[in-house]
Parts: C-alpha cells; structure tokens; sequence
C-alpha cells in the first residue's frame, strides 16, 4: 500500500479548479485577487492546515519516527512506565600542591572554579579548604559545572585556574581515583531505542534482558551484561559500566537496589562492575613540535582504552593508529603491550603506567 501523500494548499486550489471545470461549472474569473480565487484558496489554506496535522500524528503515532520527539517521546514511553534518564555531574577531588612548603596559609574557598588545560570541563570547590603554612598540598572536592559524562576525568589530569586566582597554588591535579559519577541525559535516539527494546522484549520474570533492562532503566548506566551461574547454581551477576568505565561505589548500589526491587524474591543476583585488567604502554614518539605532547598522547589513549568496553579486545594497530593520528606525531615504535588483548565478558581494560619517551 502506498504511503498516502499529503497535499499543500497550492495543490489543493489546483484540485478544487479541476473539480469545478470536470463539474462543467468551470470559474471564469480565476485572476488574483479575484473573489472566486480568494474564497477557494481560503478553503484549500484550511484543508492544507489539517492534512498537515494529520501528517504530524501519523509521524508521532510511530515510535520508529524521528520526529517523535522531546516531550511528546517522554509522554510515549510513560506508557510502559519508562522515564527519560536524567544526567548527572561528575565529582571527586583534586590536590593542590607547590614545590616548596607554603610560607603562610593558603585558603581555598568554596566556590573556586578549576578547568581543564582546554577549558572544556569545569570544576566547583564545594567548601573551603586551607593549605596550612608548611604544607606542600591539600585535597579539596569538587563537582562538576554542568551535567555529563565529559566531567568524568582520570587520576592526575592536570587542571588550571579559572576566574580569581589562587597565589601560592602551582600544580593543580585530579586526585585518585579520578572524577566520576557523571552521565549525559539521555537522548531522544537512545530513549526511543530502549522503549522499543522494552515492548520487543517484555519483562519475562528475571530473564537475562530483564536484569539487562533494569540496570540500564538507572542514570548513570552505560551498558550492562547478565552472567549466569556466575557464582555457583542459582546466582546472577549483573556487570555495568559507567560512562568512563568502571562504576563508582554509589552507582553499583543505586543499581542494585533497583534490581532488588524487581527481581524474582527467591533470586540471588549480585551487581558489580567487571574485573579491571590493566594495559600498561611504552612508546617512544618523534616529532618537530616544540611543544610537549605528552599530555595529549596520554588522553587519546585513554580515550580509546575507556572505548574498548566489557569483553573487547584492545588492539596493538588501534594504539599505534590513536597516536599517529595526533597532527604533530612524526613517528613512533610501541614497546609495549606486544599483543593484542582479548578481554572476557567479565573483563574491562582499564589504563596503567604509561611511559613516554621523546625520540631524538
């Protein structure tokens, strides 16, 4: 069947004046501005106002269709009891540090701002902190300026000043382990995606897409996988990951306590997060620039570690080609690792020690 192919106002004068001349009562004044064109463009306006709505509901009765979207998607999949995931802010602490003791006290208030080298992600001091006379550093904690996963930044990422200046401070770095616990609201793509999961596969009483549905209903979940058997007869394990990868105490629990809420009552499932194996990289790297690029070869790599996921494989060509493609790399060898690394449905690759050397 074809699809039915709405008309705009221009067609539907064009119809009403072949109508009226098959009719035999054919308009004899048709010029513009005439009375009889006027009235008849008036109604083809009207009828083209609501083939244009119908044409919007046919394309929001659809959950397939792009157009269904922002509130009218979230009214959809309220229908199934599903609610946009909301994102939520990074947080975690940074350390503070000078090369010598501080000759006097240093305060750090609250409401300090702190952002990356780039300046795409900034960072809040929540409360004030004192770096006392002698001290060479001081933890504070801090939370992310805006909502996502870009304020999720790995341990020893370095930070500058932003707004007033702190005198004293001379490094600034992400404390371990890292800052975490941010997550992009959810899209429309994504949502219109899990609603249609939802009604292609209905919950079963603890089938492995439902514990797989139910950890990815929470904010903050990334992906999740279903291990069966995986502690002896009976048991279930659900691993998830975060945004940048393993998952914070807090989201494991959150998660959990979710699940406990909708699994079957006599079902032993246990959410954690996978086993970390750690990929250590030495690499020496030839280039023109004058400027270090240390920084920048660390955070691709640890861009595409973080990318691997549960059960990947991280590739040995896939490391030499991240790096080569930084603009001011001339060359490099790779040291280390020498294979590739095939990860288990358990297993999430998580970045060690890296080692730089500038080639000469």
């Amino acid at each position: 069947m074809p699809d039915f192919q709405f008309k705009t106002a221009d067609d539907i004068t064009a119809d009403i004046l072949q109508y009226l001349t098959d009719a035999g009562t054919p308009v004899t004044d048709w010029s513009s501005g005439s009375s009889n064109r006027t009235f008849w463009e008036l109604v083809a306006k009207l009828g083209s106002d609501q083939q244009y709505m119908l044409e919007r509901l046919l394309n929001l009765f659809f959950a397939d269709s792009d157009e269904l979207t922002d509130s009218y998607l979230d009214r959809r999949v309220m229908e199934r009891g599903l609610t946009r995931k909301i994102g939520t802010q990074a947080s975690g602490s940074l350390t503070l540090s000078r090369s010598t003791p501080a000759p006097f006290d240093i305060l750090v208030p609250a409401g300090t701002v702190f952002s990356t080298v780039d300046r795409t992600v900034s960072v809040e001091t929540s409360q004030d902190v004192t770096m006392v006379n002698g001290q060479q550093s001081v933890t504070v904690n801090v939370t992310a300026s805006d909502i996502g996963a870009a304020g999720n930044l790995v341990t020893n990422t370095s930070l500058i000043q932003s707004g007033v200046a702190i005198m004293g401070v001379e490094s600034i770095v992400v404390a371990s382990p890292g800052l975490s616990g941010g997550a992009n609201t959810e899209t429309d793509d994504e949502l219109r995606a899990r609603y249609i999961e939802d009604i292609q596969h209905p919950e079963n009483g603890g089938s492995i897409s439902d514990y797989i549905r139910w950890a990815k209903q929470v904010s903050g979940v990334e992906s999740a996988n279903c291990i069966e058997l995986a502690r002896g007869p009976g048991t279930t394990d659900v691993v998830i990951l975060s945004a940048n990868g393993l998952p914070s105490s807090d989201l494991i629990t959150s998660v959990q306590n979710y699940v406990n809420t909708k699994k079957p009552t006599c079902a032993d499932v246990l959410v954690r997060g996978p086993q970390a194996v750690v990929v250590d990289i030495t690499l020496t790297y030839w280039t023109d620039s004058v400027s270090p690029l240390e920084q920048t070869i660390t955070d691709a790599i640890q861009k595409y570690i973080t990318s691997v996921g549960v059960g990947g494989t991280v590739r040995v060509s896939q490391i030499y080609n991240i790096v080569m493609d930084i603009p001011e790399i001339k060359d490099m060898t790779l040291t280390a690792p020498t294979q590739n690394l095939v990860l288990t449905q358990d297993q999430i690759a998580e970045l060690g020690h890296i080692t730089l050397t500038k080639g000469t």
